[in-house]
């Protein structure tokens, strides 16, 4: 049969496909570690986190470029790899890709650098530690815990106290917040001290210290009912 004699038709080779995955998880980095800095309880986890960063991203991007010279699609220094963004660009003008990887790369690594907890722990101040108190939940107080209450703890206290003061002390790492005013419903003198520390990278401790009424400390259900009573402002106060 003269089909029989034919000649095959010359099989079809398709371009390989080149893996990005590598070099996508060294841009997203800087993002995975705002996520997971929200969960560090101290500046030494953050130096964890930030170091792994760090490393590996120039590592994933050494990995990626050993793996395309091994296939014959790039012939220039590896060194290009430690600086993670600029490989990217180079990267994907040389085997003429499309550069979002890279601008995504980009634009992580700007929130990693300005938005970090080292960074915008550098600018805690005490103004700033003060305002963090006062718009603290209520909620987030021992004292406060099942109760049917909602707010800031200084939205809450300027419903219950008249001629209210806020004072903070600095000392190493931690701040002393004191706040005080008079009772509206007995004109009795209390003070709310609140202990606050800051590490430089993230607050590591917030808890109401000590109750003062009439220059009394108060202790266990005495202390607690007060809190209560000017943290849960009655209707219509």
């Amino acid at each position: 049969m003269e089909y029989a004699s034919m000649p095959m038709p010359a099989q079809v080779t398709r371009p390989e496909k080149l893996r990005n995955g590598l070099v996508w998880y060294a841009a997203l980095l800087p993002a995975l570690g705002l996520f997971l800095e929200r969960y560090t309880l101290n500046r030494y986890l953050g130096f964890m986190v930030w170091g792994l960063v760090l490393i590996m991203r120039p590592l994933s991007c050494l990995i990626d470029h050993h793996i395309l010279v091994g296939k014959g699609k790039l012939n220039d220094s590896c060194l290009w790899a430690l600086l993670p963004t600029v490989y990217m660009f180079k990267r994907c003008m040389k085997l003429k890709q499309n550069t979002a990887m890279a601008v995504v790369c980009l634009i992580c690594l700007s929130y990693g650098v300005i938005g970090n907890g080292f960074v915008t722990g550098a600018m805690v101040d005490d103004e700033r530690i003060l305002t963090a108190v006062q718009n603290e939940s209520v909620l987030s107080l021992n004292e406060m815990k099942g109760q049917k209450a909602g707010g800031s703890v200084s939205g809450a206290l300027e419903k219950t106290l008249d001629g209210i003061s806020w004072n903070i002390v600095s000392e190493g790492d931690t701040r002393t917040v004191t706040v005080s005013g008079t009772v509206k419903e007995d004109s009795s003198k209390v003070s709310l001290i609140f202990k606050v520390t800051h590490d430089g990278y993230t607050f590591t401790d917030f808890k109401l210290d000590s109750v003062v009424k009439n220059g009394e400390t108060l202790k266990d259900d005495d202390r607690k009912k007060l809190v209560i009573s000017l943290l849960t402002p009655k209707n219509g106060s």
